[in-house]
C-alpha cells in the first residue's frame, strides 16, 4: 500500500523530471538544428519529440492495463466478499 506522503512525493518527482526534460528538449533541438545543414534541420528537429511521443503512448497504454487490472482485481474482491458468511448484528443474537 502506498502511504499519501509516497504518493505526493512520487507526483512531485514526475511533474520535476517532466520540466527537466522539457528544458532539456529545447537544448537538444537547438543544438541538432546547429548541427545539420539548413535542409536538413527538420528532420534534426523532429528527432528529440517523435520518440518522446511515442514514449508517452506506450506508457499511457501500459496505464490503461493497469487501470483494467485494478478495475478486474476490486470486482473480484467485492463479488469475494459477497460470498462471506453475513454476520449478525449483537443486539439481534438471542441469549442461550
Amino acid at each position: 500500500m502506498v502511504s499519501d506522503h509516497s504518493a505526493t512525493r512520487l507526483a512531485t518527482t514526475r511533474l520535476a523530471a517532466t520540466h527537466l526534460a522539457d528544458i532539456c528538449n529545447t537544448g537538444f533541438i537547438v543544438s541538432a538544428q546547429a548541427a545539420v545543414a539548413w535542409n536538413k534541420r527538420g528532420a534534426a528537429t523532429s528527432r528529440y519529440p517523435f520518440p518522446r511521443a511515442i514514449e508517452q503512448a506506450v506508457g499511457a497504454a501500459g496505464l490503461h492495463n493497469a487501470y483494467r487490472l485494478g478495475c478486474l482485481l476490486a470486482t473480484t474482491a467485492l463479488v469475494g466478499a459477497l460470498f462471506l458468511p453475513l454476520r449478525r448484528s449483537p443486539a439481534q443474537q438471542t441469549r442461550r
